[in-house]
């Protein structure tokens, strides 16, 4: 989505880097968040990465999704500040990320009539385990690659691909709610 500013920004085009700092920054703000640091580093964060970008554009020929990119930087970003804040501690990076099925609802329903859809929903992702639900949040809320899964959760390619099949068939298999699943799955597809 972001690649066609990203070419751009590295032809020399400035006002593309505007750009994708102005479309990506509440996404890499939030993500900040999810991951437990507070507002003004999740910012201070952000700024850093993005000046670094800014001034070593010359090296970034090999970057293909900005967007994967970015969050992979922020987010080391944000570890390596707290490393350098608490020499004492190992951070433990999947006991930071908070369950993320909200972000998932926050973007499948968008208005209060739709409340009842956001019920169904949230009896689905219960019936998920915590490893399911980031692949999921992953897949969809962020549109990333099974590869790029892979990378951020230190798994095969193929094992994201059969927890992704595998947290949708436990959703899609119960019959309480067969229709709704239905109706999420357009929903999700529609917005990847």
């Amino acid at each position: 989505m972001y690649s066609y500013l990203w070419n751009n920004f590295l032809d020399g085009d400035n006002s593309a880097f505007s750009l994708i700092y102005k479309e990506l920054f509440e996404k890499l703000y939030a993500y900040g968040l999810k991951l437990g640091f507070n507002e003004e580093v999740c910012k201070d964060a952000i700024q850093d990465v993005f000046y670094t970008i800014f001034t070593s554009r010359k090296k970034l020929n090999h970057v293909e999704n900005i967007e994967f990119y970015l969050f992979r930087c922020v987010k080391n970003r944000l570890f390596d500040q707290y490393s350098k804040e608490v020499m004492t501690d190992i951070l433990n990076h999947d006991e930071l990320i908070l369950d993320s099925n909200e972000i998932i609802i926050e973007q499948i329903i968008k208005n209060e009539a739709e409340m009842q859809m956001k019920n169904t929903v949230n009896l689905l992702f219960k019936k998920l385990t915590r490893k399911q639900r980031k692949v999921i949040h992953y897949k969809y809320a962020l549109n990333l690659t099974y590869n790029e899964i892979a990378i951020i959760m230190d798994i095969s390619p193929d094992a994201v691909k059969k927890m992704v099949r595998r947290a949708l068939d436990a959703m899609r298999n119960d019959d309480k709610i067969s229709r709704e699943f239905i109706i999420f799955m357009f929903i999700i597809t529609t917005i990847s």
